[in-house]
């Protein structure tokens, strides 16, 4: 009797361990509807920021950019994906690492795989060369080897890249899906600074930009499709940080907004470069009615995360997601007098 016992426990307890595996690798599991909003930190306010619930559906970091000690990055992204962007290596210096040995290359991702614990995995790979032909045709066989092995030994893992639409065709299309059989899962858009349209005005003291136009995005996708990419595998980014300057020449500092709704030392001469939160409400519902997939919010933790502007907090990530949920327009916040206009008026 008390052997019958003992051998139907084991039984029970064997059950109960192939489950919770079971349960395990699909949690650890992720499909790309999972990447709907995901939030990259970068730290700028140099504190705890914990994103809105229910707003980011993913978390993520730069290789470039490391998480301070002071932060406890586990409490931010709790259970939610983990994103982490490769973006230490230009063109060429990839193509020497992978040409001299690809299994060196090879071990330090994985690593970094297992060790941080990377759901998604990014290549953001600046093309600050163009490759001779044959040596083009080398890294697409290189980073194929890569990616397959990569996906080999972390079996659940999303792999993706970051592609330029205006970067010249004939420097990037040795990547593009029809002229490569490298595995990418989707296809990073990445976002320009806005400081590239901050204009300097002498007699305002606040330059309000688009970090992109609905119609810019709407031209990039409709690009990016006639060069043979799929739609549902496409994922605009947007910027979020402030741009500050004091003159026009003058290395721009980039500001939290709730630095920037908190600052006592707005002198005359310095200006602010920020966007509005109906244009980002707008971009959000571009992007669904676009059908793409999800976005990434670039320096989503320099929104106003503690109310500074009186706008509630993270006022810009939730005008995005309102967008992308094709949410009626909240006015009382995109029409927000505080966030990023009286908040910086000159004291």
């Amino acid at each position: 009797m008390n052997l019958q016992y003992f051998i139907q426990l084991q039984k029970i307890f064997k059950f109960c361990l192939i489950m919770l595996l079971f349960f395990y690798v699909k949690s650890s599991s992720y499909c790309l509807s999972d990447l709907k909003t995901v939030c990259l930190f970068t730290f700028e306010a140099n504190q705890l920021v914990t994103p809105p619930k229910n707003v980011c559906t993913a978390i993520g970091t730069y290789q470039s950019i490391p998480i301070p000690s002071c932060i406890d990055f586990d409490q931010v992204k709790k259970d939610l994906p983990y994103v982490y962007i490769w973006n230490m290596d230009d063109y060429s210096t990839l193509y020497g690492r992978l040409h001299e040995n690809i299994d060196n290359t090879f071990k330090e991702i994985s690593q970094n795989i297992t060790n941080k614990h990377i759901d998604i995995l990014i290549f953001d790979i600046f093309f600050n060369e163009m490759l001779p032909n044959f040596e083009a045709l080398d890294m697409v066989t290189l980073m194929s080897e890569l990616i397959d092995n990569l996906k080999n030994a972390h079996k659940n893992i999303l792999i993706g890249f970051s592609i330029d639409p205006h970067i010249p065709l004939d420097v990037t299309e040795d990547f593009y899906p029809q002229n490569s059989n490298i595995s990418f899962d989707f296809y990073l858009i990445p976002k320009y600074y806005p400081v590239d349209k901050c204009e300097y005005h002498h007699k305002h003291d606040l330059m309000l930009s688009s970090f992109e136009s609905p119609e810019e995005l709407t031209s990039d996708i409709n690009t990016l499709i006639q060069r043979g990419f799929n739609l549902e595998t496409l994922f605009p980014s947007i910027q979020m940080f402030v741009i500050s300057f004091k003159k026009k020449n003058e290395n721009q500092e980039r500001w939290t907004y709730s630095y920037l709704c908190s600052a006592s030392d707005l002198g005359y001469r310095r200006r602010q470069c920020v966007t509005n939160l109906t244009n980002l409400y707008q971009l959000g519902l571009t992007i669904e009615k676009l059908n793409l997939t999800g976005v990434f919010i670039y320096s989503a933790d320099c929104d106003d995360f503690d109310d500074a502007c009186k706008c509630g907090t993270f006022p810009a990530i939730r005008s995005i997601v309102d967008g992308l949920h094709n949410s009626k327009e909240n006015t009382s916040l995109t029409q927000c007098a505080t966030f990023g206009k009286e908040c910086s008026k000159n004291k």
